[in-house]
């Protein structure tokens, strides 16, 4: 029997991390600090809606870390890219006149082919063949790139940006003006710690959700602030 497992969706495992973050003890005081924070860079204090707003945020920020995770993980573990030059080759004999009888026959056409009298049987088979290319030729071009590799204990960016990204975006729609990043360094070995209001914030939210990141976040809001203030003055 031909097996039917590929028909059920694939779904990443339970995000027993993000669970936990969120049961943890520490979100609660972590909603009030980003409050707080919130509170000093607006006209108004937060409404009890606003507030609901910012614990969802939270609460999806973190699932997109984590989501962006996993799909870098199983994109590295893709073997796909490696069909690329076989299924090349596949077509190209498929494609090769002398094959067409017997491609037919294995499709359903009669052994006879044109002497047959079941010229229906002959048409279906050519049907199938032809959808059979088509679907190959799309597969063909859906091929991804080969993974990059990973080094030791590197963490791919993507998490972190997806991360910062959404928590941008927020700040902006919240506080009614644009992301802002600045920082310093209390000592010469130690992290630079935020000087904005909207660093401070996504400081917060990554100390919470991934703490060992934390050394990556200056530039990440840096390069996100650089590449938004270039595509505003390029509007």
């Amino acid at each position: 029997m031909r097996q039917q497992g590929w028909r059920k969706r694939r779904r990443p495992p339970a995000p027993t991390r993000t669970d936990a973050l969120l049961a943890s003890a520490e979100f609660e005081p972590l909603l009030r600090r980003l409050e707080i924070i919130l509170d000093t860079e607006r006209a108004c204090p937060l409404t009890v809606i606003d507030r609901a707003v910012l614990e969802q945020t939270i609460i999806t920020a973190i699932a997109v870390y984590d989501g962006t995770q996993f799909l870098a993980e199983l994109a590295s573990r893709s073997t796909l890219h490696q069909i690329r030059e076989p299924l090349a080759r596949v077509v190209e004999i498929l494609k090769h006149e002398a094959n067409y009888d017997d491609i037919f026959v294995a499709l359903g056409a009669p052994v006879m082919l044109a002497l047959s009298p079941n010229q229906r049987a002959v048409d279906q088979a050519i049907e199938r063949y032809e959808n059979t290319l088509d679907a190959l030729d799309d597969i063909a071009r859906a091929l991804p790139p080969t993974p990059a590799k990973r080094g030791p204990g590197r963490q791919p960016a993507k998490d972190l940006r997806a991360l910062v990204e959404y928590l941008a975006d927020y700040w902006k729609q919240v506080v009614g003006r644009p992301f802002k990043q600045d920082w310093h360094r209390e000592s010469s070995i130690g992290p630079k710690k935020p000087t904005t209001n909207a660093a401070a914030f996504v400081y917060e939210v990554v100390k919470f959700t991934d703490a060992s990141r934390l050394g990556a976040v200056p530039k990440m809001t840096e390069s996100i602030v650089k590449n938004r203030r270039a595509a505003t003055s390029v509007k």
